[in-house]
């Protein structure tokens, strides 16, 4: 059996409100895509495992389906 750990790293210094403020432009636009492309990767990875491994995730195919029907820019 293969083990596979996704871990969520949305935690960040930037902050809607402040994060053009205390970093700039350019650092808010990167921090935005890096997470954008998480979520999409991270989307990716959940449609490919199998129906094992998200039983033992505790997800119903009713959550599965949802979560990737979402785009990459919502969370």
């Amino acid at each position: 059996m293969t083990t596979k750990t996704f871990k969520c790293t949305e935690t960040s210094p930037f902050t809607a409100g402040t994060a053009t403020k205390k970093h700039g432009l350019l650092a808010t636009m990167t921090h935005t895509m890096l997470v954008w492309q998480e979520r999409a990767s991270m989307r990716s990875q959940l449609a490919n495992l199998d129906k094992e491994n998200l039983s033992d995730m505790g997800l119903t195919a009713t959550e599965i389906s949802a979560e990737l029907r979402k785009p990459f820019w919502q969370q």
